[in-house]
């Protein structure tokens, strides 16, 4: 029996095209194919325009630099007349020193650097980074220098005290010789301490430069400090075999023991009395340091003056009462 042939719109029609025809795909009548979506062609690049330049503002108007004048020349005319043969002639160094100071500039600005460091109310950066160096000044802290050279002379009352030699028979050395190496290194700190009062109290009256008398009796307390301990060496020196050979009485070392307790006290209170004027001089001058200065001025003043009684104390046991004792 033949086989009836499939429907042409039936699927069995269409596997029988597929098989006979496997060059193509076959698709089935029912397949409907899915629409495509609409040409859009390339992205296009955003429209950011050309480049803008930055916004560069001109530098801020900070002045014309000041005119500090041309060096002027000068003019070699013709008609100049002839140099004899016999005259001196002018040498290079004496043209260019008329030709600077026939700038403008330069004699205005030296004048003002002049005014301002005599003035001593304005210091420039170089002025600044040389303090300590012209003058006096061992460090940028004048109260550092104070510490240090009061620092000093502690030292030289501890050598007295802590570091003394023994007395001995020949009297080439003893205690004499500790106290005059130890208060020479007081005197140097104390000299030290009366320039820089000298130097702050002429500072402080620099418009009276011809009152001398105020700027010695701003600084008395240290000098009437100093006279104390040349005088201490004076002793010394005068009966040195004396004093190491320990024929003086028990008296002179108890003066000696309480004059240099009353030199350590006074280094202090003249310690003092300088940084309170320093200080003083450096800031606006209250009622408080002005009080401190003159309690610390009259207690140095005090202590001067007890000190030097024990020095005649000790001065008229060396010259009459020394015995012949002779350490054994």
């Amino acid at each position: 029996m033949r086989r009836r042939p499939p429907d042409p719109g039936s699927r069995q029609a269409w596997l029988q095209a597929r098989r006979a025809d496997t060059s193509r795909l076959a698709r089935p009548p029912w397949y409907t194919r899915p629409a495509r979506p609409p040409n859009r062609g390339p992205p296009s690049p955003p429209n950011r325009g050309p480049p803008s330049p930055p916004n560069r503002s001109p530098p801020p108007n900070r002045g014309t630099p000041p005119n500090r004048g041309t060096p002027s020349t000068p003019s070699v005319s013709s008609s100049a007349p002839s140099v004899p043969s016999g005259a001196p002639r002018t040498g290079s160094v004496s043209r260019l020193g008329s030709a600077v100071r026939s700038g403008a500039g330069t004699s205005s600005g030296t004048s003002t650097t002049k005014s301002s460091v005599d003035d001593g109310s304005t210091k420039t950066p170089a002025e600044v980074k040389a303090y300590g160096q012209h003058g006096f000044g061992l460090s940028y802290n004048i109260h550092m220098d104070l510490l240090i050279v009061m620092s000093l002379a502690c030292i030289g009352v501890f050598i007295k005290f802590g570091l003394q030699e023994p007395p001995t028979r020949l009297g080439n050395a003893g205690p004499a010789s500790s106290t005059i190496w130890a208060y020479g290194l007081i005197a140097i700190c104390i000299s030290i301490m009366v320039f820089m009062g000298i130097y702050h109290a002429h500072k402080m009256d620099s418009n009276d430069k011809t009152n001398i008398g105020k700027i010695l009796l701003n600084t008395f307390p240290i000098i009437a400090t100093l006279f104390i301990v040349i005088y201490t060496m004076y002793l010394n020196f005068s009966f040195f075999t004396r004093i190491n050979s320990n024929k003086v009485t028990k008296e002179y070392n108890n003066y000696v023991n309480w004059s240099s307790s009353f030199v350590l006290l006074q280094i202090l209170f003249i310690s003092g009395y300088l940084f309170y004027f320093i200080s003083a001089n450096h800031s606006s001058a209250d009622t408080t340091y002005k009080k401190r200065i003159e309690l610390l001025k009259s207690t140095s003043y005090i202590l001067c003056f007890i000190n030097a009684i024990f020095l005649l104390m000790m001065h008229i046991n060396l010259a009459f009462f020394s015995t012949d004792e002779i350490i054994s």
